[in-house]
């Protein structure tokens, strides 16, 4: 959906456009996701490591999704 845009045969080959389009967001969502996956990974290991800080995030967490439907409830009400 995004390609079209981008690709014009002033440009050269659309085939040689589509590959370095397609190369383009191979390399950047690679680094993207990767480096998310490598953060992610490290933070696991960090948490598995401190159980009680596991706990309190997870507490952390509950407290704040009670607080965003005890807000909505506010302000929406019921039907």
């Amino acid at each position: 959906a995004v390609y079209p845009q981008f690709m014009l045969p002033k440009f050269g080959s659309m085939l040689g456009q589509a590959l370095v389009l397609g190369l383009i967001t191979i390399v950047t969502q690679g680094l993207v996701y990767g480096g998310l996956g490598l953060a992610a990974a490290k933070s696991r290991d960090f948490l598995t490591g401190y159980p009680a800080v596991t706990t309190w995030i997870g507490r952390g967490a509950g407290a704040v999704f009670l607080a965003v439907a005890v807000w909505t409830f506010a302000r929406v009400g019921i039907g």
